[in-house]
């Protein structure tokens, strides 16, 4: 069993952050953390790429010195560190153990939802969902695997604003866009064979854009749906994505640069990919699975995006 809270935000200035939480049974826990700023560098939590975190309070969502609280269900969340992270100046190099430098990071941010959340139990498009299906071989294991391996997931968008400290440099007052995501239930990592994600929000609007997310489990092999919320709030499901998950990156070779498209609403969106800075975690007790996580910056229809790729694999 699984319990995580994801947070995320990105600026147009390059500053990103990325924060998760997992908690599992037995006080364990799993972080993912990494937060870049020009002109500073990329700083990620000192153990990676190991992820585990062990006896926290089990009661909370806190680790290593991360700290998430919800202020208001739905509306409002604390988001808060305080302690050491690893320094890098390098964006393109993952940091282990023996590099960078260890300094003092201390935020206090709160963020709050300008969406509804996306719930992939209920807001799926039906043509996603049929299409997947239509293609997998049907018989009693197939099903059997889809029961145990549910979960329950949702997104929601929003902003994280406050107070940056970083040893040796000012603080900073950050404003960054980006994604609340939350998801719980038991999760068999045997059952996964790939996940690829794409976050980002377009300079259009006050309101962010989910561009597309593409999920693919073992069985589910031909999983391919998102969304998209427009400047308005209307939200609309992925109805068609033409990224086939097996030309990119199967071999564990991941393309800086690359493109897809997506039809929602009818729409049909052209999406153009630009890594700047990359980090490679692993995940369970035995690191049964990894995850590299891809700031990236993003072109879609013409207009200027930020945002996360992540690549998981088994």
């Amino acid at each position: 069993a699984l319990d995580s809270v994801c947070f995320n935000g990105f600026a147009p200035d390059g500053t990103a952050v990325v924060t998760r939480i997992c908690r599992h049974q037995g006080r364990r826990a799993e972080i993912w953390f990494i937060l870049h700023v020009p002109g500073v560098g990329v700083l990620q939590a000192p153990q990676h790429p190991d992820t585990a975190v062990f006896n926290t309070d089990g009661k909370t969502f806190s680790a290593a010195g991360l700290h998430f609280e919800p202020v208001e269900a739905m509306r409002t969340w604390k988001v808060q560190f305080n302690g050491l992270m690893r320094l890098t100046e390098s964006p393109r190099t993952d940091v282990t153990k023996e590099e960078g430098r260890l300094v003092h990071v201390r935020f206090s941010f709160m963020w709050s939802a300008y969406t509804l959340p996306f719930n992939f139990d209920t807001d799926i498009h039906p043509r996603a969902i049929a299409r997947a299906m239509a293609i997998e071989k049907w018989n009693k294991q197939f099903f059997q695997d889809l029961r145990t391996s549910h979960q329950t997931h949702y997104n929601q968008w929003g902003q994280l604003w406050g107070g940056l400290h970083i040893e040796g440099h000012e603080e900073q007052h950050v404003r960054l866009r980006g994604c609340r995501d939350r998801l719980f239930g038991v999760r068999d990592s045997s059952l996964m064979h790939r996940c690829i994600v794409h976050l980002a929000y377009l300079e259009v609007s006050d309101i962010g854009k989910m561009l597309s997310l593409a999920h693919v489990l073992k069985q589910q092999e031909h999983l391919r749906t998102g969304y998209v919320f427009t400047p308005n709030g209307t939200m609309e499901a992925v109805s068609e994505v033409d990224l086939v998950l097996s030309s990119i990156g199967e071999d564990g070779t991941m393309p800086d640069n690359y493109s897809f498209s997506f039809v929602a609403g009818g729409k049909k969106y052209h999406v153009q990919v630009e890594i700047y800075c990359q980090s490679t975690w692993y995940n369970g007790l035995q690191w049964e699975s990894r995850v590299h996580e891809r700031l990236a910056n993003f072109t879609v229809n013409g207009l200027k995006g930020w945002g996360v790729c992540e690549f998981n694999y088994k």
